[in-house]
């Protein structure tokens, strides 16, 4: 650890994963991470520096040193999206993946880096995570959000999309109103 910020993300991480070693440039997901214990990590940041960072941090900034340049930004309260680009480069049309019951759509990270480079892929996550409104309760509220999400990356179809538990009822409804 180059500093004090990384330093205490090391004991963080140590803790959380359970393991005796980590360095400010391993990847959190090859060091046994997860989503749940992303979450942990989330929370133990909060504690100890006040900041609030969203589960979809960790779609991109993987390791300490990514976590701790983030701890000192300036919060931007505007940047919040339900879109979350897990892979936003390629060829091909975008495949949109809505988040599952617990509204976060880290656990489409690994199925995003099998698809490869060549395919866009968004996940769809929750509204209300960010605490500035309410979690959306009907499905049809959800979807039409989601639409306008969808169709601010991609105006016209046909378009792609999935959802696996709960995220696969929402996408179906997606798929009605982009139909109708």
């Amino acid at each position: 650890p180059r500093n004090e910020v990384e330093e205490t993300l090391v004991e963080i991480w140590k803790s959380v994963l359970g393991v005796e070693r980590a360095g400010i440039d391993d990847d959190f997901f090859e060091l046994g991470g997860e989503s749940v214990l992303a979450a942990c990590v989330v929370a133990e940041i909060e504690k100890y520096f006040g900041k609030r960072l969203p589960l979809s941090a960790f779609v991109d900034r993987v390791t300490i040193a990514d976590l701790a340049r983030l701890i000192y930004l300036p919060v931007d309260e505007s940047a919040w999206s339900p879109l979350v680009g897990l892979q936003t480069r390629g060829s091909r049309p975008p495949f949109f993946c809505v988040h599952p019951i617990g509204g976060h759509v880290l656990s489409y990270r690994l199925l995003a880096q099998h698809l490869g480079q060549g395919q866009p892929f968004y996940g769809l996550q929750a509204y209300g995570l960010d605490d500035r409104e309410p979690p959306l309760l009907r499905i049809e509220e959800m979807a039409a959000r989601h639409v306008a999400a969808i169709r601010s990356v991609q105006p016209h179809g046909p378009y792609y999309l999935g959802g696996y538990s709960f995220g696969g009822s929402v996408a179906l409804e997606i798929a009605q109103q982009l139909q109708a």
